[in-house]
C-alpha cells in the first residue's frame, strides 16, 4: 500500500522531469512488477510509465525490453506504455 501512495507524487512531481540520473527509482518500480499484490503491480506500472515521460528515449526501450523478454510482465509493460501515451 505504501508504494501505491508513493506513485501520486511521482505523477505530480516528476511526470515531466528527466529522472534518468536517478534510474534506480525506475529499477525499483520495475522490481514491483513481480509483487504478489495486484495493487503493487498496478502502481508499479503507473510509476514506470510516468517516470518514462521525462525521458522517453532512455526509458521506453527498457519498458519494451521487459514486454518482449518476459510474458508475465507484458500486460504491466503495456499499462506503463499507456501512461506515457496519456
Amino acid at each position: 500500500m505504501l508504494f501505491c501512495l508513493m506513485c501520486w507524487p511521482v505523477r505530480l512531481t516528476y511526470a515531466f522531469s528527466d529522472l534518468s540520473p536517478q534510474s534506480e527509482l525506475f529499477n525499483i518500480a520495475l522490481q514491483y512488477f513481480s509483487s504478489d499484490s495486484e495493487e503493487l503491480r498496478s502502481a508499479a506500472a503507473f510509476a514506470v510509465g510516468n517516470i518514462a515521460i521525462g525521458n522517453p528515449n532512455t526509458f521506453l526501450p527498457l519498458i519494451l525490453n521487459v514486454a518482449q523478454s518476459n510474458k508475465d510482465k507484458q500486460l504491466l509493460s503495456l499499462h506503463a506504455l499507456r501512461e506515457v501515451r496519456v
